[in-house]
Order: structure tokens, then sequence, then C-alpha cells
């Protein structure tokens, strides 16, 4: 939204990053002097897919994909592997969340997902602040008035994008929705789910096949292990591979204690299905994505800003019908077509706002 608001618009913009590097569950990780993406990152080839893609495709002026690929996943089953099609009556409880990997086609991209972060950002023109936690934000007659970061900074502006977790806006504006208490119910409904992931890299091919991998345990609401290896490459005089895993757990249980017992259950998976793969392993990296899926229902306004505090843009990929990366792209297209005319306009957007 940042390149977007710099092209469209003469804005100043902030962007505060509360850790050492942009990108959050989108940035890359070094793993034997090799940059992996954060984690399993795919598009699939969905409704709205091609819209998003169009729209970063625009913001990046570059092309992002070459073709969609029909690559279904795959799954063990007494004849060895063979296409997923279902979980049939022992679904997982993260089943809506799977959805969006467990599709038969995907774009086959460029470049790494990581490497979107890296252009968005060069040509932004955007001051960052990294290390920068949000505290809060001030409010004053229905808008908001500054964003106080690391407890002492204070920044003031026009407009506001908040890109955290929905489940957290009450911490950051403790009297949002006390007039409207179906607000407050919807999000008390709303369910977000933590990731456990599992980065490697291999030091002999383990795998060819570049389908997802389909890895399910036993019992009544099994976890379920995605996971996918990379084209082996020569690095450093040797042939090696990376691979990506991933499993999910409920938000109310991502505590230290089941992410290490999520941990075990992966690996004991992996391991199950690729003997002696942690023999094989040069290197590894646990990534937990906090809060990372999950929908709200929450309402906006219009513009899709806050409805009680319009000067509040929400982004991320918790809203709308879209899941996961897709949707947040699609959510950035929105707030950037509505900030865009809104700091656009001849009026200034918080006098109008202060007069409705």
């Amino acid at each position: 939204m940042a390149k977007g608001l710099s092209v469209q618009t003469k804005a100043n913009i902030v962007v505060a990053e509360a850790n050492h590097s942009v990108g959050g569950h989108n940035q890359t990780v070094l793993l034997q002097n090799l940059h992996l993406n954060y984690g399993l990152k795919m598009i699939p080839a969905l409704e709205g897919s091609h819209t998003a893609m169009d729209f970063l495709k625009t913001i990046l002026n570059q092309e992002l994909s070459e073709h969609v690929e029909e690559l279904p996943p795959i799954v063990h089953g007494p004849n060895g592997w063979s296409p997923f099609v279902g979980f049939g009556d022992n679904a997982p409880s993260c089943a809506d969340e799977l959805a969006y990997y467990l599709q038969p086609k995907r774009y086959y991209l460029k470049h790494p997902i990581y490497t979107w972060n890296q252009a968005l950002l060069g040509g932004s023109g955007a001051e960052l602040l990294t290390q920068h936690q949000l505290t809060r934000f001030e409010t004053e007659n229905g808008l908001i008035k500054s964003a106080v970061l690391n407890g002492e900074v204070s920044v003031e502006a026009k407009a506001y994008i908040y890109t955290g977790s929905p489940i957290e806006l009450l911490k950051y504006i403790p009297t949002l929705g006390e007039e409207d208490p179906k607000w407050r119910a919807r999000l008390a409904k709303t369910k977000l789910w933590s990731t456990v992931s599992l980065n490697c890299v291999h030091k002999s091919v383990i795998s060819e096949q570049e389908n997802l991998y389909v890895l399910i345990g036993t019992g009544t609401n099994p976890t379920v292990v995605l996971g996918q290896f990379s084209d082996p490459i020569l690095h450093q005089g040797k042939t090696i591979q990376s691979s990506q895993w991933l499993t999910f757990v409920t938000d109310e249980e991502a505590n230290e204690e089941v992410q290490a017992q999520t941990l075990k259950e992966l690996k004991r998976l992996m391991n199950k299905y690729f003997p002696n793969i942690f023999d094989k392993t040069l290197n590894e990296k646990v990534i937990i994505g906090s809060r990372s899926h999950g929908t709200t229902s929450l309402k906006f306004d219009k513009n899709f800003a806050m409805q009680e505090y319009p000067n509040l843009w929400i982004a991320g990929p918790h809203y709308g019908a879209a899941k996961n990366l897709i949707g947040a792209i699609l959510q950035a297209q929105n707030n950037l077509l509505s900030l865009s005319k809104t700091l656009k306009s001849e009026e200034d957007p918080l006098e109008k706002s202060s007069k409705d």
C-alpha cells in the first residue's frame, strides 16, 4: 500500500515495523546461506487470485508469474502417493485454512514471494521505522489523532492503516465498539489460527515431486502437515534441496508447550513418510506464525475504513471472503483505492469526517 500511495498521491508515508526487518509472514529466511520463503508460500488459482496478481503486477511494474500449472496435492495411501481428494468424514478443525493450499492449480511464480516485499519497499518513498511497536492509538472527536509507538513516539497523520491482528484492536483502542455491542460480538467470534512451520535444507535430494504433500495423523481431528520440496540446486559444489512444512494450532492453544508438541508431531509425520529425513538435513529453522490465518466478520464503511473511526483503515489477510496472501492483497487493493481518493480530494477528509 505504501508503494501504491507513493505513486498515486503526494502523501508523506511512515511505515512502523515492530521487527528488525519488514515483511512479516512474507519475509525471507536465511538458512545455509540460502534465501528461502518464510515458511510454506504459494498462490493457488482461486477466485480472486487473478485480480490480486494483476493488482500487484501493476504496483510492482513487473510480471509475477509465467503461467498457472495443474499440480494437485498428494497424500499417502495403500498404493503409495496419489492425488488428494478430501478428508472425508474426519476433517480437521482447520480444514477451512488448509483449503487455500489444497487447490489443484497454482501460479508458477517467476520469483520467490519474499522478493515482492523488497521490491515494494524499494520504491515506496516511505520513512521506515523498524523496531517500533504500536502501543496505542490516541483518539479525538471520532478520529484517530495519533499512533503512539514504543510507548513514547507519537506519529500524527491524516490517515492510518492497521495491519495487525483484528483481536488486538481492542488493546490499541480500548473504547472501540463500546456503543455497538454487535461489533464487539463479531470480534469475539473471530477465530484465528497460528502456524508452526519448519524450513529445512537437505544435504541430498529427498523428492523430485513438485506437488504439495499432505501428511495426515491419526485419530479424530487429526494433525495435518503440508509440505513441499524445492527444485534441487547446486550449492557450494553439492546438490542440495530445501523444503517447507506447515501445520496449524488454534489461537487459544498457541502457547509454547502446545507449539513444542505440535512441532514434535510435525517432525514425526515427516519422518514417517520420509524415513530418516532428518539424517539427511543440514539445517532447519522453526517459524511460528502468530495469528497468521483466520477470518473475522468485522464490518467497514463504504470506503473500507472503520465505521467508528473513518480515518483508520484495516489491512491484512483476515477480512473478506478471500484468505491468506490473496485476501491480504485484495484488501490492500480496496484500501488503496479508497485512500487514494481520500488523500487526493480537495476537501480535507478529516474535516469532512468531523462535520459528519
